[in-house]
């Protein structure tokens, strides 16, 4: 991730959890929808029904929605 603070890519973390605005240097987004919004990609460990709406944009080791 590192290498990313020097390139043209916006990280956003989605972590509602995290009570900062910012971790590590990147933006910290607690509501969904934003997040979901502002998103052109999704990388997650996992599939959830949250997701479903934005499925075109998510990226997941989670092949199979069970894991």
């Amino acid at each position: 991730i590192d290498k990313l603070n020097n390139s043209d890519i916006d990280v956003i973390i989605y972590e509602p959890s995290i009570n900062q605005s910012h971790f590590e240097g990147y933006e910290v987004i607690n509501d969904l929808e934003s997040f979901k919004s502002r998103s052109e990609i999704i990388i997650c460990n996992r599939l959830s029904d949250e997701l479903t709406d934005v499925a075109s944009k998510i990226f997941t080791r989670d092949v199979y929605g069970n894991n």
